[in-house]
């Protein structure tokens, strides 16, 4: 059984991850299960398939791409047009009628000041939250387990150095940089996700560096080395594998940690650009009508 399928059964097992794949299945298909515009449809003869467009995080074709296009206008004009609609009629961005409406059929979750639908807003914010919690993890992970292997398997002055500069970066706030960048550059959705993960790594650091120093020292370790493998050969085919529980639990709460930063810094207007659909847009919109 190949290392990939191993991993993948131990994410199963991990209970932390369920939420993160139920996130991920929502935000992966949510073109698919709600979208102003069809999933595939035929037009004075031309075939368009909007909402996989979407899903592919392309723009929309033919006609459907056009400034203030409405799919419903767009069929009614070739009568012999058809379409395959998502579950959900109801786009994240288009205004409705309806403002500040309650539940119903038409709208499951109401509609926001603007005559937004919130239902959709909510299925396609989780794109926008589980883009910047994966951009985040996997700067993350880049900064934090190749250095914590380091430390951990050369140890001395090597791993002296590593663990004195990181406790320096833990005693600065990082929620401070990100403000301070964010609030110099502006709404940018991969700044975002790139600076969560690069003032968030420390963590996976010291789990990782300290499973090392506890793996190193194992038989089967030893008797690599009595082989003549080398370190690097060591690390990345003999520990990482087995240090995997230690390093993807601190992650897991780093993901999670992610979505609801990047939902607190949108809503005080320093996270996601206002044109896209997101979570925080939501909560400032919901404060505004708190009272």
């Amino acid at each position: 059984m190949g290392r990939p399928v191993r991993l993948f059964r131990f994410l199963l097992r991990e209970r932390a991850f369920l939420p993160l794949f139920l996130l991920a299945f929502i935000a992966l298909f949510a073109p698919l299960i709600t979208f102003d515009q069809p999933v595939f449809c035929m037009v004075r003869g031309h075939y368009y398939a909007p909402a996989f467009h979407a899903f592919l995080g392309l723009p929309s074709p033919g006609p459907f791409g056009e400034a203030g296009a409405e799919a419903g206008r767009i069929l009614a004009s070739d009568p012999d047009s058809f379409a395959l609609w998502p579950p959900f009629r109801l786009g994240p961005t288009r205004t409705y009628r309806e403002i500040l409406a309650p539940p119903s059929r038409a709208h499951p979750l109401g509609t926001d000041g603007a005559g937004r639908d919130l239902f959709a807003q909510v299925i396609h914010g989780s794109r926008i939250s589980l883009f910047v919690a994966i951009l985040s993890g996997f700067t993350a992970f880049l900064l934090g387990v190749p250095l914590g292997c380091l430390a951990g398997m050369a140890g001395g002055w090597t791993d002296r150095i590593l663990s004195r500069s990181v406790e320096v970066l833990a005693a600065f706030p990082s929620i401070f940089l990100v403000l301070a960048v964010m609030a110099w550059r502006g709404p940018d959705l991969f700044l975002l996700g790139f600076l969560l993960g690069a003032t968030r790594w420390v963590n996976l650091f010291r789990f990782t560096r300290a499973e090392f120093m506890r793996l190193k020292e194992r038989d089967y370790v030893l008797a690599a080395r009595a082989l003549g493998m080398g370190g690097a050969r060591i690390a990345f085919s003999e520990i990482l594998p087995n240090a995997w529980g230690a390093v993807l639990v601190p992650l897991a709460f780093l993901l999670s940690g992610s979505v609801l930063l990047e939902a607190g810094l949108t809503w005080i207007g320093l996270g996601v650009p206002p044109t896209l659909p997101s979570w925080g847009h939501m909560l400032k919109a919901a404060q505004a009508n708190l009272f």
